[in-house]
């Protein structure tokens, strides 16, 4: 990090807390999306935060993802109060939103700086992959018990801060756009790209169908269940929180869970440039999809198992088009290291698409006893 960005970050901190009381602002994570950083605090009788920029090119209303954050902490702490069976003994816990020095819960440093700062979950820990099936359990508890903790919430509670997010037609209309535009770039790879997306267009509007037929409802989802949004206990490493709740929002609870095995059964993670290392891990999604719907199964009625399945195939290309998009568009949505990482990180979602549709009738019979 460098010195002036170091000095500008300190003067960011500052509107949360006293500078004389910062000792240092370090990065936090490895979101696609927002800046996030933990700010390290002297011993002046406060707690470490997390600092976090809110992308403006994603998020054009980050008052909206205030609100709707505020609105569901408020509602976890009191079914943690009266829910606690259903998180056995393990010491669940939530952030919180800190006010600024200015008695707000954001700073808007100017039109295209808005920052907020939430309480930090010391004794635990993030991972980007899961270890072991042990981790792909706990993931799919973690994420049963956010579930279980946000039933209840009236959906009107919460304002629409993305549109059409999860709405895969939607972004197979976008992809259309950029696409019919002209493809500069047109090599192997892009081309393998349009094929792998053209022959799965008659899946394109499977969940949203369901949805319109009625066979399935919307609930309150946390909206981006990648492994490294889960918090592990340095002791027990059990799940203890789920963070990052920028998207949280009503929807599918299908699209949690697909994004979620999506992410915790690839060993390669997503960055992986070998494709032949990816590949979509059974045994994962077994012990996630115990986990899971240990803590869910009041949740769910038969349409939303029979809908598993689907969700499991479809999130993953979901995401592949959408980076493939963004990659054609030139990068202006999730951040790069270079012009060609979208465009990598496409093949490795597509890739473990293919693996998922390889095993079909595995993962079918993984749901069928379990249901």
């Amino acid at each position: 990090m460098t010195v002036d960005l170091k000095g500008y970050l300190f003067s960011v901190a500052e509107a949360f807390v006293d500078v004389s009381f910062i000792m240092d602002v370090v990065p936090l994570g490895n979101g696609n999306i927002n800046d996030t950083y933990l700010v390290k605090l002297r011993n002046c009788g406060k707690e470490d935060f997390v600092l976090q920029k809110i992308s403006s090119k994603v998020f054009k209303d980050p008052e909206s993802i205030i609100s709707n954050m505020q609105v569901s902490l408020d509602h976890i702490q009191l079914k943690l109060l009266s829910d606690v069976g259903n998180i056995e003994e393990r010491n669940w816990r939530s952030t919180s939103l800190l006010k600024s020095r200015y008695n707000n819960k954001y700073w808007h440093r100017n039109q295209d700086e808005f920052w907020r700062a939430t309480s930090y979950i010391n004794a635990a820990y993030t991972t980007d992959l899961v270890r072991n099936s042990d981790d792909a359990e706990e993931v799919g508890i973690g994420l049963g018990i956010f579930h279980s903790l946000m039933d209840g919430l009236p959906l009107k509670k919460l304002i629409k801060t993305l549109d059409s997010f999860h709405v895969t037609p939607k972004y197979h209309q976008e992809y259309q756009k950029v696409s019919n535009m002209g493809v500069t770039d047109l090599c192997d790879k892009t081309q393998w790209c349009i094929d792998f997306i053209k022959e799965r267009e008659p899946i394109i509007d499977v969940l949203e169908n369901a949805i319109c037929s009625g066979e399935l409802c919307l609930r309150v989802i946390h909206g981006d269940p990648k492994v490294n949004n889960f918090l592990f206990d340095n002791i027990t490493n059990k799940t203890v929180a789920m963070v990052d709740l920028d998207t949280l929002m009503t929807g599918l609870i299908h699209y949690d869970l697909g994004d979620c095995l999506r992410s915790a059964c690839n060993p390669a993670g997503e960055e992986e440039l070998d494709l032949s290392k990816v590949f979509f891990c059974i045994d994962s999604c077994k012990r996630l999809l115990n986990g899971y719907l240990s803590k869910t199964k009041k949740l769910l009625n038969e349409a939303d198992y029979n809908y598993l399945y689907d969700a499991i195939r479809l999130i993953p290309f979901e995401l592949g088009m959408r980076f493939f998009s963004d990659y054609l568009a030139g990068n202006i949505y999730f951040k790069v290291n270079h012009s060609s990482h979208n465009l990598e990180r496409a093949l490795v979602q597509f890739s473990l698409t293919k693996s998922i549709e390889t095993q079909e009738f595995e993962i079918r019979q993984c749901i069928e006893e379990l249901r």
